[in-house]
């Protein structure tokens, strides 16, 4: 018998509310909205064809994950990320994803091991289709195979909250630039060792990766106070954080 008040019933108006936010954070995520950017509610309930409820419910969910930004009487705009905090979010990152790495290759079943295979196998069809925006997807369906194949929920809850943000920071310019290929190049490698069950060499090549994602990173933004690019930092486990702050810019 269907009971209209039961409150585990999945409502029709979740249902939107779960749609929207989905599309919203894929914009930001992939650049279509750059940082900076505002949200116009009378715009995007046009675009997205709801009313402003769930529309403001996903905002606030994504202001939550750190990607949005709100203001009274002001709007809510796309996060612009500071130099500082994307340095300290990729020296985490760095030190999270050799761990999944490791640890994955200590306990991935080789169910597991398979579909991460076929997730680097669908994105070389994808950067060879030219395809990028959906390689991105692919991209952080690798890194979400590899934690959960770690079977460290505390290690893949960090890593949720670390990928929300790098997805604010790569944007636009990773789907513009060659760091897609390398990016490719760098996931089939992974893929190697963790198939070979190569603890140490898991470990290096995802803190490598990051490394790398962090040079593409750090190239994009330029000193507050001249204008000039700053110089591409390597992250390492020493490395102190940088004192410089910077601006965070979206490529035409």
């Amino acid at each position: 018998m269907d009971h209209p008040d039961d409150p585990l019933k999945v409502s029709a108006n979740r249902r939107v509310f779960d749609e929207v936010y989905s599309r919203l954070r894929s914009a930001v995520t992939t650049g279509l909205f750059g940082p900076g950017e505002r949200f116009v509610e009378r715009n995007l309930t046009k675009r997205l064809n709801v009313s402003r409820t769930p529309l403001r419910e996903a905002l606030k969910r994504l202001e939550q994950e750190g990607l949005v930004v709100c203001y009274p009487h002001r709007g809510c705009f796309v996060r612009v990320p500071s130099l500082e905090e994307a340095s300290q979010a990729y020296e985490m990152r760095r030190v999270a994803e050799g761990m999944a790495g490791e640890l994955a290759v200590r306990r991935a079943t080789n169910a597991e091991l398979t579909a991460i295979a076929r997730v680097v196998d669908a994105s070389r069809a994808d950067l060879e289709a030219g395809d990028r925006r959906q390689m991105l997807l692919r991209n952080n369906q690798f890194h979400e195979l590899q934690a959960r194949a770690a079977r460290n929920v505390f290690l893949e809850q960090q890593l949720k909250m670390l990928w929300g943000y790098v997805d604010l920071l790569r944007g636009q310019s990773w789907t513009e630039t060659d760091r897609a290929f390398q990016t490719q190049e760098e996931h089939e490698a992974i893929l190697s060792a963790l198939m070979k069950r190569e603890v140490g060499q898991a470990r290096k090549l995802n803190e490598r990766h990051v490394e790398n994602a962090w040079s593409a990173v750090a190239s994009r933004f330029v000193n507050a106070n001249d204008g000039a690019t700053e110089a591409k930092g390597k992250i390492d486990g020493s490395a102190g954080v940088r004192k410089k702050r910077g601006t965070f810019v979206k490529r035409a």
